[in-house]
């Protein structure tokens, strides 16, 4: 027989703080993966081929981990309409239960923090666009002429 699921206001306050602690824990993977991805410009990688092929892989990298933060947090975004949903069903829903579930709507509409995570190796144009000029040769000084060594005879100038 299949099991019967008592839905209190208990229970959904307990998942709504599981969703929200969650949640919390996504976002606050967003902004240390777009710093990582905006120090992935021209800047960081040499034209050497073993550091192109490593720079492809590690954006790609970052792409999928950028990908699987964005498809778990749309995950919650449907476990959150889900509890919303089985919360409405109920006839006394506490206030302050709607409410959270009200903003943590708002927020999962909201997108993640920063915006869309994309990254290729070469796509962040460095801080500085112009290379520093290259330092000017100081000129060494003109050999001093010495005497030439050797007693003997012959000619001079």
């Amino acid at each position: 027989m299949g099991q019967t699921v008592t839905l209190t206001p208990e229970v959904v306050r307990a998942r709504l703080k599981a969703l929200e602690t969650l949640l919390g824990d996504l976002d606050a993977q967003f902004g240390p993966l777009q710093a990582v991805q905006q120090r992935q410009g021209t800047g960081m990688w040499t034209s050497i081929p073993a550091c192109t092929r490593f720079a492809g892989d590690y954006a790609r990298t970052l792409n999928g981990l950028g990908s699987a933060l964005s498809d778990m947090r749309a995950r919650v975004a449907e476990l959150q309409a889900s509890l919303a949903a089985s919360a409405a069903s109920l006839t006394k829903v506490d206030q302050d239960i709607q409410e959270r579930l009200e903003a943590l709507a708002r927020k999962l509409a909201a997108g993640p923090p920063g915006g869309p995570l994309v990254c290729t190796p070469y796509d962040v144009v460095p801080t500085s666009s112009t290379p520093a000029p290259a330092p000017t040769p100081t000129p060494a000084p003109a050999p001093t002429p010495t005497p030439a060594s050797g007693g003997g005879g012959g000619g001079g100038w």
